[in-house]
């Protein structure tokens, strides 16, 4: 009984774990680097939850790949250039969870996408759920399979670690304030979509969508 107990309650961790976190990328010691947890707040270990997330598959700007390679608490983006855009894909075990009073049971698998801006670089949407950004700053389009995603809710994460909460228009664009120096993130969290399938030998009924847009701002 004990043991159950020890499993469900790591079962338990690792559902929290993934739902209230983000992958972002971000810089250190002039590298590129990719990261689990709460942006500005917190990152994952490894050992530990880090250990969940798949190999990043990572290119830059041009669609040529970029090797990746895990570190103790992050994801080495080898060969990346802080001084140009990037995107990866990661994804983590399907999550279970058992039926409850007021919910049936559920079975999704979270799937994160990381983009890397620099200041004035055009981009477009490559990822299933993209946060692109307006080459002029200030301004981001969220797309889903590359169709602009109307009234979902982004958050805006400042460099001291304080959200701001934004809702797309119609055309799936958002507008904010950059303020502050340091890394400036916006991210898209649960976007679910069903869809029954197995990954890893755990079916699955719904693909949790999750995406990320940063920058450093001097």
């Amino acid at each position: 009984m004990l043991r159950r107990s020890a499993l469900a309650a790591l079962a338990a961790l690792s559902v929290t774990a993934a739902s209230a976190h983000s992958v972002w990328i971000e810089t250190v010691e002039g590298k590129l680097v990719v990261r689990f947890g709460e942006v500005g707040v917190e990152h994952e270990k490894s050992p530990g939850h880090l250990d969940k997330l798949s190999l990043p598959e990572a290119k830059n700007a041009k669609g040529e790949k970029i090797e990746s390679e895990k570190a103790s608490d992050h994801f080495l983006l080898k060969d990346a250039k802080p001084a140009e855009p990037a995107v990866i894909f990661t994804m983590f075990p399907v999550m279970e969870r058992p039926a409850t009073d007021t919910k049936p049971a559920s079975a999704r698998w979270p799937q994160f996408y990381a983009r890397w801006q620099v200041a004035g670089a055009e981009v477009k949407p490559v990822s299933i759920l993209d946060i692109v950004p307006a080459k002029e700053g200030g301004k981001a389009t969220v797309y889903f399979k590359e169709k602009p995603l109307a009234g979902v809710e982004v958050v805006q994460i400042l460099p001291d670690g304080k959200e701001k909460y934004l809702t797309t228009g119609e055309d799936g664009t958002v507008t904010f304030k950059a303020e502050g120096k340091g890394l400036h993130a916006l991210r898209v969290a649960g976007y679910s979509e069903e869809a029954a399938g197995t990954h890893e030998g755990v079916k699955y009924t719904v693909i949790s969508h999750n995406s990320s847009l940063a920058w450093n701002q001097d």
